[in-house]
């Protein structure tokens, strides 16, 4: 079943307008997205890195747990 929909020029331009609008919403957001990612993975990091603390001196390690 086909439906014919009439569309006047400037009816058109707006939908392409309003498209337009929209693709670049949607490349906004994606970068927006990604930005983000990239802070939780970084906060991710720092919260689960090996503490410095740890691998500054072994050897104080072993003397403070005897």
């Amino acid at each position: 079943m086909t439906t014919t929909i009439t569309l006047s020029a400037d009816e058109y331009q707006a939908l392409l307008a309003e498209q337009q609008r929209l693709a670049n919403q949607l490349r906004l957001m994606t970068v927006e997205r990604d930005l983000l990612k990239e802070r939780v993975d970084a906060f991710l990091r720092r919260l689960f890195a090996a503490k410095s603390e740890a691998r500054a001196n072994p050897a104080r390690l072993s003397a403070t747990c005897s």
